[in-house]
Order: C-alpha cells, then sequence, then structure tokens
C-alpha cells in the first residue's frame, strides 16, 4: 500500500482529507467529536469521523509562535452548537487535526495541527472555532502564584482536595423562577456557609445544595479540610522597615 509520502508526491493520486479531533479534558469531558471533509466516515482509533461541511484556515510555519493559530469553520447542526454557544465549558477543549488521504489507510494519518479551542464565534450558518497552537501555549508564562493571605485554590480542586459530596446536602424544590429556587426545607445551621456555594438541580423536585468557602483558615476548617490550605494566613502586616506597609 502507497505510503503518505507516496500519496503527497504524486500528480494523480492523492486525495487529500483532514480528520478533525475534539475533546474535552475534562470530567465528565466534552467528546470526543470527529469530523472530516471528506465523503464518507473514516474510523481512526476507535473514533469515527463523520462527514460534514468544515475547513481551516491555512496552517503556517513562520518561525513566530503567533502565527501558528487557526480558525476551524463548520456548518451549524453539531453538538457544539449548544456546547459553545449556550454557555462555554469550563475545561480546555482540545482539537487535533490529522492529516491523509481518502485511499490511505487511517492509521497512517499524520498530525498537522495540535492545539486548544479558545472560544466560537457564530457567522451565519458557519460556527468558526478560534483555535491556539500548543507550541504558543507552552511559550505563554503561567499565571504566578501569589504570596497572600487567602486560599487561592478552586474549592474542590485537584489541589483544594475537599470532598465535594460531603459538603452536599440534598433538598426538595418548592417553587422556582428563573432567578430564585425555594426549598421546601431549611438548610443546615448556620446557613451562611451556603453563601456563594452551588445549587445543582438533579431533577424539576430535587436540587444539591453545596457548601461554599470564604477562603480563610475557617472556611477550611467547616471543610475538614485544614492541611491543605493554600494561603499563607501568618503574613505580618507591620513594615519592618517603615511605619508603613504598601501591601496592607
Amino acid at each position: 500500500m502507497p505510503t503518505f509520502s507516496a500519496y503527497e508526491g504524486s500528480r494523480h493520486q492523492g486525495a487529500p482529507v483532514s480528520l478533525f479531533r475534539i475533546l474535552g479534558a475534562g470530567d465528565p469531558a466534552v467528546g470526543p467529536y470527529g469530523f472530516t471533509n471528506g465523503e464518507t466516515p473514516i474510523t481512526r482509533s476507535g473514533l469515527t469521523y463523520q462527514p460534514w461541511p468544515i475547513k481551516h484556515t491555512p496552517i503556517t510555519q513562520s518561525g513566530t509562535l503567533d502565527k501558528n493559530d487557526i480558525t476551524v469553520s463548520m456548518g451549524r447542526g453539531t453538538p457544539l452548537d449548544d456546547i459553545w454557544l449556550r454557555y462555554p465549558p469550563s475545561q480546555i477543549v482540545n482539537l487535533t487535526i490529522f492529516e491523509g488521504h481518502a485511499d490511505l489507510a487511517p492509521s497512517r494519518f499524520t498530525v498537522a495541527w495540535m492545539g486548544r479551542i479558545a472560544g466560537a464565534t457564530l457567522r451565519g450558518d458557519e460556527l468558526d472555532l478560534s483555535s491556539q497552537s500548543i507550541s504558543s501555549a507552552l511559550a505563554r508564562p503561567g499565571l504566578r502564584r501569589h504570596y497572600q493571605i487567602g486560599c487561592p485554590f478552586v474549592l474542590f480542586g485537584p489541589h483544594c482536595k475537599a470532598s465535594k459530596a460531603a459538603a452536599t446536602v440534598a433538598r426538595s424544590v418548592s417553587s422556582s423562577t428563573s432567578t430564585r429556587i425555594t426549598l421546601s426545607s431549611a438548610l443546615p445551621s448556620p446557613a451562611s456557609r451556603f453563601i456563594g456555594g452551588l445549587a445543582e438541580r438533579n431533577n424539576p423536585t430535587d436540587v444539591d445544595v453545596v457548601r461554599s468557602c470564604n477562603r480563610a483558615m475557617t472556611g477550611c476548617a467547616q471543610h475538614s479540610n485544614i492541611l491543605n490550605f493554600g494561603g499563607q494566613p501568618y503574613i505580618p502586616q507591620s513594615n519592618p522597615l517603615s511605619d508603613e506597609n504598601q501591601f496592607y
């Protein structure tokens, strides 16, 4: 069977086909979704890429990372319409583009571009996905952790490690509007622990209410998670070099 290089170098045998794999990095993850600009479905590594009107801007290699970003344009009518236009996902959604030929074995398709979807724009009957190259993402200096009194960790995240299940109470909904939910029974005392928390609806009559955290040691202790507190509560508030503290 001819190789990818043989098809690329041929004047008559080549029939370029691109595969677009979209997969989130969260739990539960977005996707995976597979699309191809070919005429027939193509299965690669267990994922079937469905034919769909889809294209991308030219992939350039100019030597500067800011030129590696691309835009993927695709017809509306896929699950991505609801995912990106209704409420963009909080998780990172990766995009991988494979290139090959119609008669080439799918396992021989090569990766032409890899990165993440940064945003979406609706343009007529097309959905434009602005995508950043993984090269430019790696070259960007990441956020530095600040020296601060309060805890910077995301509640229930991988660094916080607090138990979300232990902070959740189930309640029935007696009534609800677009901006308000009325529970059939009161929350555990003190109810102030739930200010700024979450209300996750399971069905029209049941809701899970999750406690919040005030980012202080007292809030961390309420979650029995003081060993993972990420702040520096004992920062000296008196400046030894002058009578005025420029930070507090």
